[in-house]
């Protein structure tokens, strides 16, 4: 948030959690020995990857070897699905149980016999390069020496937190939902709040399955935030790397020549140092002229997942700009939140609006698209 049309309010939380939490603080709701909150969280993380997913394939069909299918603007269809694959694998590993589980356990045990009845398993051809390319993935992970310990209730906010980045996708679904949650205050006004939808298992004889609703991860997002702010530690210097459009980066040039503020909802997931942000930024494969970005800043933040660092809610004044090497970079200064609760941010307001509604959440499904919204805020990777 920030520039024409997007000033930034003071709210020190995100509006999709603010939503989510009902208003209370963080702190008041998100403990660690709520097991109760947390099981409900998993089960609405798990169920929303779930329903994406068969969105996705229901949409473009099942993921076929050689043949293309963007997902955003930046994911293959095969790599979106078993994005989300992986986090309710991680959700189930960590000793969360869901309802589904217990109706594929005769199948999986099923395709355990059939696995060892199968000697071609045994003799290379295709398994055995599927062995290999799983070597070879492990080899350029970079988190495969994360040995955090990720179990139980009391955890769920460190593992959503690495699951953001571990598995991208599933993170760059989380900040789509919280800034259309922002943008929605913008146009409905700063008491403005979705309305919060969580997904349900698939329906029985539905023909095509819908795309989960635009809170789906509203829980997941309130977690990560809730872990976070518990968790952040001394002031170091972070660097951010993402792409932006080009509209989104004349506004970013704007706002530094101003020296403006702007506000990235959600948690943001950055890097220890330049070199490595520059590294991993990734490729852009959108429709439109795609700049590389990289913000700087000395903040407050976690270090988590081996060699990420992430900050929540950053509010923060962007400064001197440059173009060099095909990068266009952005001095950020951290400018803290004069309101750190949503109570007093909500006195410094005064009273709501009698006619205050909510901000809007997901569009109608005929109209709901499955495009990363634009916006500079979700550049920073």
């Amino acid at each position: 948030m920030g520039g024409e049309g997007s000033l930034p309010d003071g709210c020190p939380v995100d509006r999709l959690v603010m939503a989510y939490t009902e208003k209370k603080e963080l702190a008041d709701v998100f403990k660690a020995d709520d097991e109760d909150l947390a099981k409900k969280i998993a089960t609405e993380t798990y169920n929303g990857c779930d329903q994406q997913s068969k969105f996705l394939i229901g949409a473009n069909g099942e993921p076929v070897d050689g043949k293309k299918v963007l997902i955003s603007d930046k994911y293959d269809l095969k790599d979106a699905i078993a994005n989300l694959k992986s986090v309710m694998d991680a959700l189930k590993a960590a000793g969360f149980e869901f309802a589904e589980e217990k109706k594929e356990e005769g199948k999986e045990e099923e395709k355990k016999d059939d696995m060892m009845a199968e000697p071609e398993m045994m003799e290379g051809g295709e398994d055995m390069e599927g062995m290999m390319d799983a070597m070879m993935a492990a080899a350029g992970d970079l988190y495969a020496d994360d040995a955090e310990d990720y179990n139980g209730c009391a955890n769920l906010g460190k593992l959503l937190l690495a699951q953001s980045v571990k598995a991208p996708y599933f993170g760059d679904l989380i900040k789509n939902q919280l800034v259309i949650a922002e943008f929605g205050s913008v146009a409905a006004g700063p008491f403005a709040l979705p309305k919060i939808e969580v997904p349900i298992p698939e329906v029985p004889g539905q023909e095509k399955p819908k795309a989960p609703s635009d809170t789906c991860f509203a829980g997941a997002s309130g977690i990560i935030s809730a872990y976070v702010d518990a968790n952040e530690g001394d002031a170091k210097d972070v660097w951010f790397s993402g792409f932006v459009g080009d509209e989104d980066l004349e506004a970013l040039k704007a706002i530094s020549e101003e020296k403006g503020q702007i506000v990235f909802p959600g948690c943001l997931s950055g890097w220890r140092d330049e070199a490595a942000a520059k590294a991993n930024v990734g490729e852009y494969k959108g429709s439109q002229a795609g700049a590389k970005v990289i913000y700087k800043i000395n903040a407050k933040c976690v270090e988590a997942v081996v060699l990420r660092s992430f900050i929540q809610r950053l509010s923060a004044t962007v400064g001197a700009t440059a173009e060099a090497d095909g990068w266009t970079s952005f001095d950020l200064t951290e400018k803290p939140f004069e309101h750190t609760t949503i109570a007093a941010w909500e006195k410094s307001l005064g009273d709501a609006p009698a006619d205050a509604t909510p901000a809007a959440g997901a569009a109608p499904e005929e109209e709901k698209k499955d495009e990363m919204e634009a916006a500079p805020e979700m550049a920073a990777e």
